[in-house]
């Protein structure tokens, strides 16, 4: 049985829905956005109409639907259940940094001031000093990458917001970080409800701090993360942050702009041909080698049934690389 698929890195093609600017974009629920300052938003915070399987295959709610889905086809598939959402970019690149941006370049309403802006940078700049090998990078203050939102959010924020953020908007930033710790840590799990309901109370409290034309689809779909974590596991165990690891190696491989998948396969190739040399080497260092397979025999075998299957040789190469002909057709390897 399929357990899950990530959703983000599915193509448009495959999973034919309304993206995230859409009516009806949520892939949980059935609400429908409103459009607000010319955005789509999503005020409701109740989300008992829940997306189902059949549902889904039934297209109950055809707005949310651009075509069928040629990953319906496979056995034993839930289409709601097996595309979790992803926290990298929901939490870290979609709700953690649009606070930042609230905070750094909002309204005046939102807005802090430049003095306290730069008393935070500055606190980061100081914690950089005192962060452990663990972590990949240090805090600084432009250009942040999805682990930096994520390091902000889980570590260095409450320090550094503490006593420059309203009272209001600071606990309404901690509802966040302990939700998303939780749904973080096994260990915690016994506590999911008490997060679902901090995350309820984040998106309500945002909804007043921030204004009703944020609440975009990424800080609704913070109300469905727990259904996706009791089904699943922890948060890190089905984000995207090991396949973003990895592209960094992909994006090595690349040396202009021009045809990217041949590269890349090119590159493989290569790379396989490489591993398979100095295998060869080092095989004939430690062991012989055999040389001019044939199967006429004669080796005797005391269960015949396995004769066919057993390669023969007539020649052995050291590792000095000098051959010798032990008997015309019958050296034998097992």
């Amino acid at each position: 049985m399929v357990t899950h698929i990530q959703f983000g890195s599915i193509p448009l093609y495959a999973m034919p829905l309304q993206r995230h600017s859409g009516y009806a974009s949520c892939t949980k629920c059935k609400i429908e956005g409103d459009y607000i300052c010319n955005r789509i938003c999503f005020i409701e915070i109740d989300t008992n109409n829940l997306r189902t399987d059949q549902d889904f295959r039934l297209k109950v709610q055809e707005g949310h639907h651009n075509g069928t889905s040629i990953l319906e086809n496979i056995p034993n598939i839930d289409m709601v259940k097996c595309f979790p959402l992803d926290y990298m970019h929901l939490v870290c690149l979609g709700v953690m940094k649009k606070l930042l941006v609230l905070w750094c370049y909002g309204k005046p309403s939102t807005k802090l001031s430049f003095h306290v802006i730069s008393k935070i940078s500055e606190s980061l700049l100081n914690l950089s000093n005192h962060v452990p090998l663990e972590f990949n990078r240090r805090p600084r203050i432009k250009r942040w990458k999805a682990t930096e939102f994520r390091q902000f959010l889980f570590y260095t924020g409450p320090i550094t917001l503490k006593g420059r953020l309203s009272n209001e908007r600071y606990i309404n930033f901690l509802t966040l970080h302990i939700s998303i710790t939780i749904l973080s840590c096994k260990k915690h799990f016994k506590d999911l409800t008490y997060s679902s309901d901090l995350l309820k109370y984040f998106v309500k409290t945002f909804k007043i701090l921030y204004g009703s034309e944020h609440i975009s689809h990424n800080v609704h779909n913070l109300l469905h993360l727990t259904d996706d974590v009791k089904i699943l596991a922890p948060l890190d165990e089905f984000s995207a942050f090991p396949f973003e690891n990895y592209l960094q190696s992909i994006l090595k491989t690349l040396r202009k702009c021009d045809r990217p998948l041949a590269q890349i396969i090119k590159r493989h190739s290569e790379r396989v041909a490489q591993n398979n040399i100095q295998s060869k080497s080092i095989t004939s260092k430690y062991f012989p080698l055999y040389e001019f397979e044939h199967n006429t025999g004669p080796t005797l075998y005391l269960n015949m049934s396995v004769m066919s299957s057993q390669p023969n040789f007539e020649e052995t190469v050291d590792s000095d690389f000098s051959s010798y002909t032990i008997c015309s057709k019958c050296t034998n390897i097992k």
